[in-house]
């Protein structure tokens, strides 16, 4: 093995024991507690991003931080929630979005 390659692995190793991902995962629901359906959810900062189904959500392979997610939807107002994503855990978010009138 070369000395470049074998310092490339070396720091790729020293990066990669420092990064954990977890995941997030949760529900978006109306006033009375019914999902809502694609619904636009994202992550900030900004890395993920996804549409919401009748089951909620998840993000995979989240690195370790805090977040807000924001979820908009038209004839809704928009609706947060702030986590934190720690070593290789499910982190859970309900969000709930209120109508407008």
């Amino acid at each position: 093995m070369t000395r470049p390659l074998r310092l490339f692995l070396c720091l790729l190793t020293l990066c990669l024991a420092g990064c954990t991902t977890g995941v997030i995962r949760g529900t978006v629901v109306d006033a009375w507690g019914r999902p809502v359906e694609n619904a636009n959810i994202q992550t900030l900062p900004p890395t993920h991003s996804i549409l919401t189904t009748k089951d909620g959500f998840v993000f995979r392979d989240v690195e370790d931080g805090e977040y807000s997610l924001i979820v908009s939807k038209e004839g809704y107002r928009t609706g947060s929630a702030r986590v934190e994503v720690r070593g290789k855990k499910i982190t859970y978010a309900n969000i709930i979005l209120q109508k407008v009138d």
